[in-house]
């Protein structure tokens, strides 16, 4: 039994009239009577009292219309749905962040996301930088929130917000009162970094690119 079973059939139904279904449908009336004698025949039970003026649905027929009809608005429902989803306005995704980046500008991205796609549901969960990488590549993570220096090659990315870095120091330290400071002039300065787990860390790439690390 097919989709287009039910559908010819609540046609047929509905028109009382086997002609009258086949101009409907835009189909011929020999291929649509026999169409509901195979579903009849598949069901086992007849569908239409057959009269010279028409057809009336049996008792059968009542109680299989009234399932039919709920079986074609799931169907069409589905399909809906279905197609809804493929175009990201149904259904969920899993998006992740890491540390003080959600302080940022994320709760308004997130806010406008809502207003666009009010029907998708957003699942945030907090993930170091190397796991939201390691699960976008597995496929179930969709968005990943970090500060990353350096993009992946098979890793889609897009700069939504850039942040100032900013150096620290005592008021007494020779660095004081310059208004920018080369990544190399800190080779050799003791620095204070986040503990040492995750790694690599943000600062470790930063300071990666000017060939040295953290120790």
């Amino acid at each position: 039994m097919e989709l287009r079973h039910l559908r010819y059939f609540v046609t047929v139904a509905e028109e009382r009239s086997f002609r009258r279904a086949s101009q409907r449908l835009h189909v011929s009336q020999p291929p649509l009577s026999r169409m509901i004698k195979q579903l009849e025949a598949e069901i086992g039970v007849e569908l239409f009292d057959r009269s010279p003026t028409g057809v009336d649905v049996t008792a059968a027929g009542a109680v299989f219309l009234e399932e039919a009809r709920r079986a074609l608005h799931v169907a069409n429902d589905a399909v809906e749905k279905s197609q809804r989803a493929a175009r990201g306005d149904f259904g969920h995704i899993e998006v992740a962040y890491y540390g003080s980046v959600i302080f940022g500008v994320i709760p308004r991205l997130l806010g406008e996301y809502r207003q666009l796609k009010p029907r998708v549901a957003v699942r945030l969960s907090s993930l170091t930088k190397d796991r939201q990488i390691r699960a976008l590549r597995e496929g179930w993570l969709d968005v990943g929130f970090a500060r990353y220096y350096r993009s992946e090659p098979d890793i889609a990315s897009e700069i939504v917000w850039r942040e100032p870095i900013v150096l620290a120091v005592h008021a007494d330290h020779p660095l004081t009162g310059n208004t920018s400071v080369a990544m190399a002039e800190l080779r050799d300065e003791p620095l204070i970094v986040f503990p040492s787990a995750p790694r690599p860390s943000f600062a470790d790439e930063l300071l990666g690119v000017s060939s040295f690390s953290v120790q």
